[in-house]
């Protein structure tokens, strides 16, 4: 699947303990990593947005992002599946 090269960054700062709770959650979400998690966050917020033009590229990101989701989940079955051969 070919998905939209990133070119931008976007940085802040958290506590140690929001950063352990980050940790914590990023996999339990089915994300590779904290920066994943926040873009998925961020993504959602886009789509919940209530502009006629945000409307179009909100749904477009919340399929982009249901299709990595099942992209990750596919790739941890193959690996289940290999391992087990």
């Amino acid at each position: 699947m070919l998905r939209p090269r990133k070119t931008k960054m976007v940085s802040f700062r958290v506590s140690t303990e929001e950063y352990e709770a980050l940790k914590a959650l990023h996999r339990s979400f089915g994300h590779r990593s904290i920066s994943e998690l926040a873009r998925s966050a961020v993504q959602q917020l886009i789509v919940q947005l209530p502009s006629p033009e945000g409307s179009v590229e909100g749904r477009f990101l919340e399929l982009s992002d249901r299709l990595n989701a099942l992209d990750r989940q596919f790739a941890d079955l193959r690996q289940l599946v290999e391992h087990k051969h």
